[in-house]
């Protein structure tokens, strides 16, 4: 008899943490139990009792490595949906030899778990970082777009998010200091620094958005795929679907207010609200643009795959409740350590298990 997997979802009282339980009771079909993770236990109890009786609460203090140790009694995997200094939950995993899929796109945790690779393949386990939707799924497209050039000259990656979104604080946060990071534009064979969020172009998204205005950043994850897939120019991009709004955040970030929004917690809250209202009653379409360019039997060709999806949010709690199924029933031995994304998966084997409606594909070749 197969037993059934115990999933703790770490952060699970968050906009994006409650839709990841939501989304793990889908995929897993009910057969699993899914624990609720919260240091409140009133706000986790509701929760679990609105999940319904596959879920139950379980109390856990991130912050302090014991109460860590506790919740992580006989789970099968854990997966991250709020933020650490330290990777405290990474390093009780390893202890207790438990998988650990971290939706977070912190660069400076990156930094801190990267060492202790050596321990998670000793263990047996993948600690899998930046798994949301771009960085992400976004990886698993590049990856996935480019494997049919001999050659791969430049790819050029952008999100286009939804004013309509769901998205917390601790989003808004992440994106706001990947902002604030300086990035190298590479273009043929010349390199430029700029701040983030200054360089700007224009990339075609999947109807109805048309061509949109987006700006250049600087994602970990652009690093490691350019290194791993051999890409000369990587380069990634975002926007908002409202061109005013994208402009508006430059500008914003220009005199300096973005740079207080990360360091004053009511101001950064105040910002979340005004640029992301979100009505239920309307759709919040989110979409990514790649455009590759290398050569394929000897010609120059460009490979340009539009994705569209029903909500940044949504998609991402999909996927991290398969690739969590993943990790529980088919991972191999090869994807053990600290790992991204694509170095587990392929594009259409996590479609496949996230078997959600919503999210299209269009492909086309130059």
């Amino acid at each position: 008899m197969k037993t059934i997997p115990k999933i703790l979802v770490i952060g699970a009282s968050g906009v994006l943490g409650k839709l990841i339980c939501r989304e793990t009771l889908r995929v897993f079909n009910n057969n699993v139990n899914l624990l609720v993770g919260d240091y409140r236990r009133d706000r986790g109890r509701a929760l679990a009792l609105m999940l319904g009786p596959k879920a139950e609460y379980q109390y856990i203090d991130a912050s302090n490595s014991n109460s860590i140790k506790v919740a992580l009694k006989d789970v099968s995997c854990v997966i991250i949906s709020m933020n650490q200094n330290e990777p405290l939950i990474q390093t009780q995993c390893i202890e207790a030899k438990i998988h650990c899929i971290d939706v977070t796109a912190s660069s400076e945790l990156l930094d801190k778990v990267k060492p202790l690779n050596k321990k998670a393949i000793a263990s047996n386990i993948a600690l899998v970082m930046f798994s949301g939707f771009f960085p992400g799924l976004s990886g698993i497209l590049i990856k996935d777009t480019s494997s049919d050039f001999e050659r791969t000259d430049e790819v050029n990656i952008g999100l286009l998010s939804s004013v309509n979104a769901q998205a917390g604080y601790s989003g808004f946060i992440q994106m706001l200091e990947v902002c604030h990071k300086p990035v190298v534009l590479k273009h043929k064979n010349q390199e430029k620094t700029f701040p983030g969020f200054y360089q700007k172009t224009y990339m075609h998204f999947s109807e109805p958005f048309g061509r949109k205005h987006v700006r250049l950043v600087n994602y970990s994850e652009r690093a490691v795929l350019a290194q791993y897939l051999n890409i000369p120019i990587l380069n990634y991009w975002i926007g908002l679907e409202k061109e005013a709004l994208t402009m508006a955040l430059g500008i914003l970030k220009k005199i300096r207010v973005t740079a207080l929004c990360l360091k004053n917690r009511i101001l950064g809250k105040f910002f979340t609200k005004v640029l992301f209202k979100h009505n239920p009653d309307k759709p919040e379409t989110t979409a990514l643009s790649i455009s590759v360019h290398g050569t394929q039997c000897g010609i120059s060709k460009t490979r340009i795959l539009t994705l569209k999806a029903y909500s940044d949010y949504g998609v991402t709690a999909a996927f991290n409740a398969a690739l969590c199924w993943y990790l529980v029933y088919q991972m191999s031995s090869k994807s053990l350590g600290v790992r991204f994304p694509f170095e587990i998966v392929t594009l259409s084997e996590i479609l496949s298990i996230m078997a959600t409606e919503g999210v299209t594909i269009d492909d086309k070749w130059i």
